[in-house]
């Protein structure tokens, strides 16, 4: 039986090494599911997939690689170059909002950072005493969901973590620029939201709580469902508004690449450790399958990773308000492609995204520390905890 070992920036990298056996000898698992947080933590103990797919014995039919949106295989399943896994899913942010609240109000789909803001207030100042607030955060303390967060604002604002000689860069003024347009839109928030992550973000809108959001889009989905939804039919997908400013790749270090749509992707790795590598190569081949990949697209349950998912037609059948809708795809497909911010790929990422800046962010969002004062604790405990690393 084939096992698998779940690896999400949360999760504790000493059990994963031990389950899949990284730590040396055989593990007691076969695949990986990386987040692209771990890329660079974990890049070494996979079986490169040029090396799988010269196991022509083993090719799984009809399979394509090259069917896979490259920008996933890119940022997701790649790492210096090198091919170390299968893409998977790509919870990726889009923009989302009540276009019943918008026709009432009079407002036009924000295509700017200013304009987002702006709707973000005039949303408050007309429904917040209906318990709508114009938007909700994922601020809990602590948790990869502030990271994220917080990595859209500055990436939108011309900032970054790292620059281009790999050195933490987080004191920098498109930085505070980024962070105080966060804090500006915690004014429009439930102050509840600084204790939630992803989940509670998307429940919150889900139940009717806010007018727009730039968040993740497998959130989408569930706002048609009725069994849980009280905004039925009501949410529209939308691109994200156009980034203030915004560094190319290689003015940042680790292969950041910014963008306001910010990825959570992740991918299936086949460990080295593993004892049973040929049938866990078969199994990873039939999971990231066009023909399985599309039915679970079709059931709204994930984002399409190959360009033969947003044209199948059971996925377009499903582009209609109603349960497992599909009719957020074209937007989510449109941030793939052009808008996608990518987290740093050191090995250390993700122990300093959740151990350092989200907690540091989290006493910002609590008002303990300014905006100047959490970038430069940020970069001061970035250096620390690097210098001690070989």
């Amino acid at each position: 039986m084939v096992r698998l070992a779940g690896v999400e920036p949360a999760t504790l990298g000493l059990e994963v090494e031990k389950l899949a056996g990284a730590r040396g000898g055989k593990g007691d698992c076969d695949i990986y599911y990386w987040d692209q947080a771990w890329l660079g933590r974990f890049v070494n103990d996979s079986i490169h997939i040029d090396e799988l797919f010269a196991k022509r014995d083993l090719a799984y039919p009809d399979y394509n690689f090259h069917d896979f949106m490259p920008q996933l295989v890119d940022k997701t399943a790649s790492h210096g170059g090198k091919k170390v896994g299968v893409p998977f899913d790509i919870p990726i942010f889009i923009m989302m909002y009540r276009k019943d609240i918008f026709d009432e109000l009079k407002l036009a789909v924000p295509r700017t950072m200013t304009e987002y803001r702006n709707a973000v207030k005039a949303i408050h100042d007309a429904k917040s005493r209906q318990g709508i607030y114009g938007t909700v955060g994922q601020w809990k303390s602590g948790h990869y969901s502030l990271q994220c967060d917080a990595s859209a604002w500055l990436w939108s604002h011309g900032g970054h973590h790292f620059n281009k000689d790999d050195k933490p860069d987080y004191v920098t003024e498109a930085n505070v620029k980024g962070l105080e347009y966060m804090m500006d839109l915690g004014q429009y928030m439930d102050p509840a939201g600084t204790g939630w992550d992803w989940e509670g973000q998307g429940d919150a809108f889900t139940q009717g709580k806010a007018g727009v959001v730039i968040s993740w889009g497998e959130f989408f989905p569930g706002f048609d469902d009725a069994g849980k939804s009280k905004v039925v039919g009501l949410v529209e997908p939308a691109d994200c508004p156009k980034e203030a400013a915004l560094l190319s790749k290689a003015e940042c270090g680790y292969e950041e690449t910014p963008g306001i749509s910010c990825q959570g992707g992740s991918c299936l790795a086949l460990s080295k450790h593993s004892p049973r590598t040929d049938a866990a190569w078969i199994f990873m081949q039939w999971a990231t399958s066009a023909d399985v990949t599309a039915r679970a697209n079709a059931k709204g349950s994930n984002t399409p990773i190959r360009k033969s998912n947003y044209t199948d037609p059971r996925v377009m059948e499903k582009n209609k308000p109603g349960l497992g809708t599909t009719r957020h795809f074209a937007v989510t497909r449109r941030a793939i492609e052009t808008r996608m911010g990518t987290s740093p790929h050191l090995a250390a990422w993700a122990a300093l995204s959740t151990d350092v800046n989200a907690v540091e962010y989290g006493k910002m969002t609590t008002k303990q520390l300014s905006v100047r004062d959490t970038l430069k604790s940020i970069q001061e405990k970035t250096e620390k905890a690097l210098s001690r690393r070989p």
